[in-house]
């Protein structure tokens, strides 16, 4: 079967009328799928710029965590430190209070004496 003019728009009543409304149908379609496309672009930059905003933000995160891990081991270290001072210095002085203690075993008990009495009395 031939098609001719008349048979695509305007055997079926509609004239020029017909193809000018299909031409105007392709291009709204045409328009259509540009949007699309550029919403489809729009969406990948999106993408892209928050891959690149959740690696900047992975990569300051590292940052501080690798900043306070440092922080960490220098207070741990200076903790340490300190214990060590502190321990030695307790034990310089226990061997201090047995020697004296040793040296001067009444005065010793006085003081012991008077120290519980001020106790007793503080704590009422």
């Amino acid at each position: 079967m031939a098609t001719t003019g008349n048979d695509i728009g305007q055997g079926n009543g509609m004239g020029n009328e017909g193809t000018s409304r299909n031409e105007s149908t392709m291009g709204e379609q045409s328009q259509t799928m540009g949007r699309t496309g550029q919403r489809g672009g729009q969406a990948e930059d999106l993408r892209e710029g928050m891959a690149r905003l959740g690696d900047a933000a992975s990569a300051s995160v590292e940052r501080v965590a690798d900043d306070a891990h440092e922080t960490v081991e220098r207070v741990a270290d200076s903790a340490s430190e300190y214990a060590e001072r502190f321990s030695a210095t307790g034990e310089q002085l226990m061997e201090d209070a047995r020697d004296y203690i040793a040296g001067n075993p009444l005065r010793s008990i006085g003081i012991a004496a008077a120290a519980g009495f001020l106790i007793a009395r503080i704590m009422r």
